[in-house]
């Protein structure tokens, strides 16, 4: 999971950049076929659902709060988040 807080639009474009710069090995289509887009609220929801683990097979597993809150302080430490008040 990805999440961004960007001005311009996270169009197909975008998603092609993104994940090209991650695997230059990746072709269009693997793109366009794993990549789902959520934007404002609905992202924000599905963040939420993922860390409560309530579409997961094992409803409340810890473990995957567990990994987004070291996501979350990894990119706190490399400096690729900020707080909404730094806005």
């Amino acid at each position: 999971m990805y999440l961004f807080t960007i001005k311009e639009a996270a169009d197909a474009h975008f998603q092609y950049a993104f994940f090209k710069a991650i695997n230059p090995a990746l072709d269009a289509s693997k793109i366009e076929e794993a990549v789902v887009l959520y934007e404002g609220e609905h992202a924000i929801r599905h963040l939420l659902q993922v860390a409560a683990s309530t579409d997961s097979m094992v409803v409340g597993e810890r473990e995957i709060l567990r990994q987004l809150r070291e996501a979350y302080e990894q990119a706190k430490a490399w400096e690729l988040t900020m707080m909404t008040s730094d806005y």
